[in-house]
């Protein structure tokens, strides 16, 4: 995609990351949970990457609920197709993420899509000081993880 910059972007090992969010204008990452712990302490804006299965589908839809300024891209939301439950069952919501995934790497309109969306997204992170991010850290301290792991335990439960 256009927006890949060598010489600006890259993948760094976990030791690295926190050294590289506190120095980075923006990061872009999946919603994992130890992600979204280290960009709540570390980061300056951070926008959330499509999930890759389904935990990281559920930690974004409890960001989603709790923190709806948080600035994030979900396969639907460059597809045009409906958003994805997370909290179904693994193998059906893995085969959803593969088919989003095959069509995205099949197709030039939706990657020109994301391109946009994505595009969109970073000017908003750049044009505000909106840091929706790190309020998980007020509502759940620095060693919070745990609870947050509680939360989509509790929700799955529920189902």
């Amino acid at each position: 995609l256009a927006l890949c910059d060598p010489k600006r972007h890259k993948t760094v090992l976990p030791e690295e990351c926190c050294l590289e969010l506190t120095s980075s204008e923006l990061a872009l990452l999946t919603p994992g949970l130890g992600n979204i712990y280290e960009t709540a302490r570390y980061a300056n804006q951070v926008i959330w990457l499509p999930p890759m299965n389904n935990s990281q589908g559920q930690q974004l839809r409890l960001l989603e609920n709790a923190y709806p300024k948080v600035l994030h891209l979900d396969w639907h939301t460059f597809s045009g197709g409906k958003p994805l439950d997370y909290f179904r069952p693994q193998p059906y919501v893995m085969h959803q993420i593969a088919t989003f995934l095959g069509n995205f790497i099949a197709e030039a309109r939706l990657q020109k899509s994301f391109s946009t969306r994505l595009s969109e997204l970073i000017s908003k992170a750049r044009s505000t000081n909106l840091l929706a991010h790190t309020a998980i850290l007020n509502d759940f301290g620095s060693s919070g993880a745990n609870q947050f792991a509680n939360l989509i335990k509790e929700r799955k439960e529920l189902k």
